[in-house]
């Protein structure tokens, strides 16, 4: 009986050893582009705005990234970018904006023999107009790789690679969002 709790206390404390938690931390500046003549609104659900992605697969080590807070920075930063006017509510806005995490993927350098860690992000943007209608729904696919050589642990990898992921959904968003077919329309039907 003592050798049967003996290994157990031993396998719950790898497996314990095999758990992380990385809290993915970075500013996002609000980038300068012309701004749609339009009030928006950015409709953050608290399930956006705390988010954490678990991993718990068998055959991968247990992993927790807390991606809400970045995830809702990045998000926030583009809207005010986007609009000339920051609406206070999705009934005071021409434009309402909510974005929903689709997936996060990650992979290790010890996963895939490269030296680098890698992450795909995958969201979908609804924007809704004023009386709720929807006006576009867009899927957005953004990627980061952070090199192993610089980074010394995997808490840092996945944070690097996690903020570039962010950072390149920021851009398609900043540079394509009034050139998205949909939304081209509505501003055109709206004269903006």
């Amino acid at each position: 009986m003592v050798l049967v709790r003996s290994i157990l206390v031993s396998g719950l404390l790898i497996l314990a050893g095999c758990s992380s938690t990385h809290t993915i931390d970075t500013d996002f500046p609000i980038p300068l582009i012309e701004r749609i003549p339009a009030s928006g609104y950015l409709n953050l659900t608290p399930e956006f705005q705390q988010y954490n992605f678990i991993q718990d697969e068998e055959d991968r080590s247990d992993m927790t990234v807390i991606l809400g807070p970045a995830q809702s920075s990045m998000f926030s930063s583009i809207s005010d970018a986007l609009f000339a006017e920051a609406a206070a509510s999705a009934k005071s806005a021409d434009i309402t904006l909510l974005p929903d995490l689709d997936s996060y993927q990650y992979a290790l350098p010890k996963e895939t023999g490269s030296d680098f860690f890698e992450v795909w992000l995958k969201y979908r943007l609804q924007a809704l107009d004023k009386d709720g209608q929807p006006i576009a729904d867009w899927l957005i696919t953004g990627y980061g790789r952070a090199t192993d050589e610089r980074l010394q642990t995997q808490g840092a990898g996945v944070n690097e690679a996690t903020v570039e992921a962010l950072r390149d959904i920021g851009t398609q968003l900043t540079l394509g969002f009034s050139q998205q077919a949909d939304i081209r329309a509505w501003l055109d039907q709206n004269s903006i």
